[in-house]
């Protein structure tokens, strides 16, 4: 019964993207699906990780508490890929085929259901050393790399050696 309803009244979505086409060609898709877009902040949101790194930033300054979010990106990276996985999405999607996956992950996690579809091979970093490099890519020095981090300068050396 639960599912014939959710059918009935299929739930609203807003699409976050840096690239407003894009944005618009997603909301598209999704309204071609039955999935209603809107402007305000529904209950859950798709969040098209277009330019790279418009996810990380949303999920670090925007996330709205309480929402369901489906993350996806092009991005293959695993370095990349696992910062946003660091941030607990309920749907990840790594290198996919988005016009295809996106309704079905609202489906999905409209019904509940938390997964990722990211690629199999992996870069193993620790969650410390993505964060060094996350620093160094931001161009920040050592010691404010140590700072927002809260480890030592130290540490932050032996990170980068480690790595180079």
């Amino acid at each position: 019964m639960s599912d014939h309803l959710e059918s009935l009244n299929p739930p609203s979505v807003t699409v976050r993207c840096g690239i407003p086409a894009l944005q618009k060609m997603t909301e598209h898709g999704l309204t071609e699906q039955g999935f209603p877009c809107v402007v305000d902040e529904a209950r859950i949101i798709v969040v098209v990780d277009a330019p790279y790194g418009f996810a990380l930033d949303y999920l670090h300054t925007c996330r709205p508490p309480h929402a369901t979010l489906i993350v996806a990106t092009g991005n293959t990276c695993s370095a990349y890929w696992e910062e946003l996985q660091d941030q607990q999405p309920t749907v990840l999607l790594v290198g996919t085929d988005l016009a295809r996956e996106v309704a079905d992950a609202v489906r999905r996690a409209a019904a509940g259901e938390s997964y990722q579809i990211v690629p199999t091979d992996r870069l193993v970093l620790t969650p410390t050393e993505r964060r060094v490099l996350r620093g160094i890519a931001h161009g920040l020095t050592n010691c404010q790399i140590a700072q927002t981090n809260g480890i030592s300068e130290k540490t932050v050396q032996n990170v980068v050696s480690q790595l180079y």
